[in-house]
């Protein structure tokens, strides 16, 4: 597994060479790979550096939160936040 960050920085000359093939502007792209990197790893404990902090402080004021716990609530606002995600480059790049 590899963390969001170093995953899109990798992919960064990728998306120009993907720019270059498929005639896409390199923006759309870029909006598309940052969000979509960012916004999927909220939905689990483990997704994103601030919800591992987040259930470690939790559980050292004795306040253990389990996978179960934790995705009951995080799913909501993740699939809120994916689908914004997705209006987002739709509505920008897509419909004139």
């Amino acid at each position: 597994m590899v963390d969001n960050v170093p995953f899109a920085a990798t992919r960064a000359p990728l998306i120009k060479d993907l720019s270059v093939i498929t005639g896409l502007e390199l923006n759309q792209i870029a909006w598309s790979l940052s969000l979509g990197t960012d916004i999927g790893g909220n939905g689990t404990p483990i997704g994103a550096s601030a919800d591992v902090v987040g259930v470690a402080v939790a559980e050292k004021n004795k306040y253990p939160i389990n996978w179960g716990t934790y995705c009951k609530v995080a799913y909501p606002s993740m699939i809120v936040s994916v689908a914004v995600c997705y209006a987002i480059p739709l509505l920008r790049y897509v419909v004139p």
